[in-house]
């Protein structure tokens, strides 16, 4: 059983995948270790965000949680890149490395929780119904920064750790077929030396249907849904 990290931007499945990967027994995942309120969310928890600031203090503060932990899921803006590289570079865990293709639905995906401040899968519908619109210059500058993130860390990734991390996209992973899941999950957990979650657990977690949101429906809830359609598809 391999210690990993999964290094991932917003919106890209990553609390989906390191949900199910909790699954798996003798795994315990810690989600967002970094972000500014994790303290706060579990008080017995030290505030990582504000003692990393160097590359030592990030190899104090991972041999630290990795005692507790198996594997933990990071998000890529919480750091600088500098600091990161050092994250990532380190050989004693292993890295799947999780991005987007579609940016834009990624970018409605943010902004929509940023509204409603439901960030994962709510019974709470009604939230959706006051959706003020997005300029097309926020979300343009959205993926403009989460692109350059991604190259980064992925030429990082490349040039320093070839053939030693595990990259995957959100459209790898979620499907309605559970087979399909399945597949894509036995080989992370090979690379991960883990054995598969429990099928219910990838029913649960994996297959979009077993979501209450629609996401197609919900982009639609935006005034000038059209306005963004119409602006992107002439981009592409």
């Amino acid at each position: 059983m391999s210690k990993f990290i999964i290094f991932a931007h917003p919106r890209s499945g990553s609390t989906s995948l390191a949900r199910v990967l909790g699954e798996i027994k003798g795994v315990k995942m810690c989600i967002e270790p970094f972000h500014p309120s994790f303290s706060i969310w579990y008080p017995m928890e030290k505030n990582y965000h504000k003692l990393i600031n160097d590359a030592k203090s990030m190899k104090d503060a991972l041999n630290e949680i990795f005692e507790k932990y198996t594997g933990i899921k990071v998000l890529s803006y919480q750091f600088p890149e500098k600091i990161y590289f050092s994250m990532l570079s380190n050989k004693d865990y292993k890295i799947l490395f999780l991005t987007r293709k579609n940016l834009l639905d990624a970018a409605l995906s943010n902004m929509i929780a940023e509204q409603t401040k439901e960030w994962h899968r709510s019974d709470n519908l009604s939230v959706y119904d006051q959706l003020k619109p997005i300029p097309i210059t926020k979300i343009e500058e959205w993926i403009k920064c989460v692109d350059g993130t991604n190259n980064t860390h992925s030429k990082f990734l490349e040039e320093n750790r070839p053939n030693e991390y595990f990259s995957l996209y959100y459209e790898d992973l979620f499907f309605e077929d559970i087979k399909t899941n399945a597949n894509t999950l036995q080989r992370i957990c090979s690379y991960l030396n883990l054995p598969l979650p429990p099928t219910e657990s990838i029913e649960k977690y994996m297959i979009p249907a077993n979501s209450k949101i629609n996401r197609n429906e919900l982009y639609k809830k935006l005034p000038n849904y059209e306005e963004i359609v119409k602006h992107f598809s002439g981009l592409g």
